[in-house]
């Protein structure tokens, strides 16, 4: 169950980016960014990203978790979706938890049917939310 929830969050964090400021002057590649600059860092198109998560980077892979956050992608802090260091949200192990118990009930006491067949496209195309641009939809049907 952690793993669908990880590969879940990664195709659509609950906060599309985040901001830090650089304590420091940096170097990214060619670009030297002084220090005290503000930098936003977009969880969405970190999440998505081929170079980091591998050309599958765009589709729902259960597995891709199964060893674990850190050998999921290439850089150990690409996953982000409560943040990172220091100012990771401190509800994320609670939130976590909660969604692990939420899905367990629902589980347990219903059963659902995918009345249009879809596939899964990449969050990056489109904003994440709970509409489907592509029609497609699941019955809850309760359990008896």
């Amino acid at each position: 169950m952690t793993m669908i929830i990880n590969e879940t969050l990664r195709l659509y964090p609950p906060v599309l980016g985040m901001t830090r400021t650089a304590s420091r002057e940096i170097r990214l590649g060619d670009l030297l960014l002084p220090a005290d600059i503000e930098l936003v860092i977009l969880c969405l198109v970190t999440h998505n990203d081929p170079e980091i998560w591998g050309e599958d980077a765009h589709l729902s892979k259960l597995d891709r978790f199964a060893e674990g956050i850190t050998k999921a992608a290439k850089n150990t802090m690409a996953y982000l979706p409560f943040g990172l260091g220091p100012r990771t949200c401190v509800g994320s192990n609670f939130a976590m938890i909660e969604v692990k118990l939420a899905l367990s009930m629902i589980l347990q006491r219903c059963t659902f049917t995918v009345t249009n067949l879809c596939t899964l496209s990449s969050a990056s195309h489109r904003p994440p939310s709970t509409w489907s641009s592509d029609h497609s939809s699941c019955t809850l049907n309760k359990g008896s």
